[in-house]
């Protein structure tokens, strides 16, 4: 618990340090509460999860986040109990290009205090890994369709992209509504680590609907539902007969978060 309060207490201070080292910078506070942790497809966990993050953004591009997972139950054992699980790292930025909306980045992703039974029940720490991604899309075309490929060039050496649609609407000067379609694919390498299928396939579909109140511009809650499908027939077996990642199939999940702006 001391080193969990330890690494909060730094990432707050990362979020109140970097505007100062960056000219015209604003720093970002999410603290959300979710049903579960699902990533890709994936069900990571699920029962109830605390997932905060502090991102920086500049002006000129250039941003970075810290995000992190703290499971509230002892779903994945009790060593990984009211303490973060899984810690992320993203460097990213804006290339500036007027008819596309282009970023390019790197996230380094780790794993304390989280292990994983492999098919023949044996445990092993999750190793971390390092990916980089391109992200495409024009937030003012109808639809908002965007686009992202990751290429993780670490544990895994694969690809997952992800493309998806999204409409909001400003319900009151308060109050915006958002819903959003996606669906995700990995190549052969991505889905035999963590399927055990070694095929190209559509792995993910996701629909989302949320909303968000500004009580003023630097305080905002905002609530989601979510439900998620492995698309794959394959895909879906292997996840029904090997949980080494906690592979679980479709959900319906949802969270609520509080942010702030400073």
């Amino acid at each position: 618990m001391k080193r969990a309060s330890r690494m909060m207490t730094a990432v707050l201070c990362m979020a109140a340090l970097l505007p100062a080292t960056l000219q015209a910078a604003e720093a970002n506070l999410d603290l959300p509460v979710n049903s579960a942790y699902i990533w890709r497809g994936q069900v990571l966990n699920d029962e109830p999860v605390f997932q905060p993050s502090v991102t920086v953004s500049a002006e000129n591009g250039l941003s970075f986040n810290t995000w992190a997972n703290w499971n509230l139950t002892d779903s994945l054992g009790e060593s990984t109990k009211n303490d973060f699980n899984e810690i992320d790292l993203t460097v990213s930025y804006d290339i500036p290009v007027e008819v596309v909306d282009v970023t390019v980045g790197v996230a380094e992703y780790t794993y304390p205090n989280q292990t994983a039974e492999d098919v023949e029940g044996t445990a092993f720490a999750l190793p971390s890994t390092r990916d980089f991604f391109v992200s495409v899309g024009k937030e003012d075309l109808p639809l908002s369709p965007s686009a992202s490929v990751y290429y993780d060039f670490e544990a895994v050496d694969a690809f997952y992209g992800l493309a998806s649609i999204s409409h909001s609407i400003e319900a009151t000067k308060e109050l915006t509504l958002d819903a959003s379609l996606s669906v995700g694919i990995g190549d052969s390498d991505y889905n035999e680590y963590y399927f055990g299928t070694d095929d190209i396939a559509l792995n993910d579909g996701n629909a989302r609907i949320g909303a968000t109140y500004a009580f003023n511009e630097s305080i905002t809650v905002s609530g989601f539902a979510m439900y998620t499908v492995l698309l794959d027939s394959d895909i879906r077996d292997a996840a029904k007969e090997n949980d080494a990642y906690f592979n679980k199939g479709d959900i319906l999940s949802g969270g609520v978060s509080l942010g702030y702006t400073f």
